[in-house]
Parts: C-alpha cells; structure tokens; sequence
C-alpha cells in the first residue's frame, strides 16, 4: 500500500533523478497483512469487513527499501496513519 500523495512524489524523484532502469517498489515503510488492514479500513469506513481466504502458500513481502536507498523520503510510512477522507 501506498498513499496516493507518495506514490505521486515517488513517481516525480524517479524523473527528476533519472532513475531509469532501476527497479523500485513504492509502499509505506509499516504495513499489515493486507486481510488485517482492509478490515482495519472497513470498521474506520463503517462498511462490512470484507471476507479473507486463508492461503497457505504465504503470499509476497513487498519492501519500500530500495525506494528510500534511492533517496526517497515517504510522507506517509505507516498504513494506519493515512489521512481518511
């Protein structure tokens, strides 16, 4: 996940850098397990918490590491702190 404000600043270092080629991820620093948070985010909206299908295969960590190695700073790193509108 990512807020829409950082994905935009992400976008704009990469050109003014000219990081062409280089291969970056654009997430928050902190984020939950994606069932976790969209449940998170359901209780906030006051919508029902949508339904999870348990996998056993464990799914894919996604790091913002290289972005920030890159010189970017996110103003949003922590999923549970984006702004809600």
């Amino acid at each position: 996940l990512i807020h829409q404000d950082d994905a935009v600043g992400l976008l704009v270092h990469v050109i003014q850098n000219k990081l062409w080629g280089t291969l970056l991820n654009g997430c928050a620093q902190e984020h939950p397990l994606r069932g976790a948070y969209y449940t998170w985010m359901a209780k906030k909206l006051g919508i029902a918490p949508p339904l999870f299908v348990q996998n056993s295969t464990g799914g894919k960590v996604i790091s913002s590491e290289a972005s920030q190695e890159a010189g970017y700073r996110y103003k949003y790193g922590d999923t549970f702190h984006f702004p809600v509108g």
